[in-house]
């Protein structure tokens, strides 16, 4: 069985109308960082973070299991109820960030020629606090249609998965991209980093 780690769960749920954030805002004040105005709170004992907007929409980054999504959502709802705001108790996973050690070392030039359903452009840049870091992964798409389950594979051999909605979808497309890339350095060894 191929071991996943779980980086980060992304949910959503809403705050029940009718609502007024005036009290919330008025001790935490609403950014308007990037183009949107929020609020942004996190769990003192969890890394979770939450963005609650005008709509009464609220976003959880919870990391380290959807598990945690759960508990986190728990915590929220009691945050905020002395705020006179009740959350929803319902939500929906809108992203499942993993990784996974599942090849050794791989040669990206090389395996993007042999690997379907890949793009391979190592010169983009990231920009992360400001400054810029250099991106060599392959870009692999199971399909074209939505949902748009991707896996970006790095020369290390580690991947990331993203686009999931459960864990039960991430391990089953886990496994058929384990397989493609199994048969891809069974048939052509020469994508492995010497």
């Amino acid at each position: 069985m191929i071991e996943i780690s779980v980086n980060t769960a992304i949910a959503k749920s809403n705050i029940v109308p009718p609502f007024s954030l005036s009290s919330l805002s008025a001790t935490f004040p609403f950014s308007t960082q990037h183009v949107l105005s929020r609020i942004f709170l996190s769990h003192p004992r969890q890394h979770s973070y939450f963005s609650i907007f005008h709509t009464g929409s609220v976003i959880s980054r919870s990391s380290g299991s959807v598990q945690d999504i759960e508990r986190s959502f728990y915590w929220l709802r009691s945050f905020l109820a002395p705020f006179n705001l009740e959350l929803s108790t319902h939500y929906a996973v809108l992203n499942i960030v993993a990784s996974s050690d599942i090849a050794p070392a791989l040669n990206l030039p090389t395996l993007s020629r042999h690997l379907p359903h890949c793009s391979y452009d190592p010169s983009p840049s990231l920009s992360v606090g400001g400054y810029e870091h250099y991106v060599n992964c392959i870009t692999f798409r199971f399909h074209k249609a939505k949902p748009r389950y991707t896996a970006l594979i790095f020369p290390s051999g580690n991947v990331i998965f993203t686009g999931f909605k459960t864990i039960d979808k991430l391990r089953l497309y886990i496994s058929k991209f384990s397989s493609i890339l199994s048969e891809t350095i069974l048939n052509h060894p020469e994508v492995l980093a010497k």
